[in-house]
């Protein structure tokens, strides 16, 4: 029994990445696993008749070579190894395709969320360059304004300016000079109020002095009724002069 145990060749796990899947070498191992079975059963249901397929074969003669021959069959037909290389590189190549699909749709992602930032970058660069538009475009206005209203302004104040310049320079020797008459006519009224003034007080005492000498010696006349037998009689002339008593002077009576 020992010589029809056929050598197991253990297969080397591959890890895909750091997902630890090992759906490739466990069916790189079933694969071999029945085909050694299945040439472990030939050998012996054919060694134990003695004839049939395989029967008395040594063990390394392909019995799918005995099968074509025997049938007339030309063609030459893989060994259990072969048809083990073949299941591993069709495994391999199952999970290259698989990491293939797997690289393929990570850089489809890339790409997409490359797409996706450009697209939000865009957006958002748009925005800033609106923003920055609109308020470059109201600062420009705001400072042409400014611009023109000082414009204006020193415009204004430099006709003001210009033309007090010429009217000084024109009537600034005048101005001077009729500044100096006003100045010499208010001191000069000063003192002409003063003699003014003086002048009065002195007509009204000459008036007064007038009047006390014209009236001096005038007569009020007095009328009286006479009442008893005692006549009064008033002087016409003062002889005394002037804010004196006068005498009264008895009638004799009748």
């Amino acid at each position: 029994m020992e010589a029809e145990v056929k050598q197991v060749i253990k297969e080397k796990e591959y890890v895909h990445d750091n997902d630890r899947k090992e759906y490739a070498s466990k069916g790189l191992a079933g694969t071999a696993l029945g085909i050694a079975i299945g040439a472990g059963v030939l050998s012996l249901w054919g060694r134990g008749r003695g004839v049939g397929i395989g029967g008395g074969m040594p063990e390394n003669v392909n019995i799918n070579t005995v099968s074509d021959a025997i049938s007339g069959r030309t063609g030459v037909a893989p060994t259990a190894f072969q048809a083990w290389e073949k299941g591993c590189d069709e495994a391999l190549a199952l999970t290259n395709t698989i990491w293939g699909i797997k690289v393929n749709t990570q850089e489809q992602m890339y790409n997409h969320r490359e797409i996706d930032i450009n697209e939000k970058w865009q957006l958002y660069k748009s925005q800033v360059e609106g923003d920055f538009g609109n308020y470059k475009v109201s600062r420009d206005l705001y400072d042409n304004m400014n611009d023109k209203l000082n414009t204006a302004a020193f415009g204004l104040y430099k006709g003001q300016r210009d033309l007090y310049d010429t009217l000084n320079e024109r009537y600034s020797a005048k101005f001077c000079e009729l500044d100096k008459k006003v100045y010499g006519m208010e001191v000069a009224n000063l003192y002409q109020n003063k003699i003014i003034q003086m002048g009065m007080e002195s007509v009204l005492k000459d008036s007064m002095c007038y009047t006390d000498r014209k009236t001096c010696r005038a007569i009020y006349g007095v009328v009286g009724l006479p009442s008893t037998p005692t006549v009064n009689v008033l002087e016409g002339a003062n002889p005394y002069g002037c804010n004196c008593r006068t005498q009264a002077s008895t009638a004799p009576s009748a």
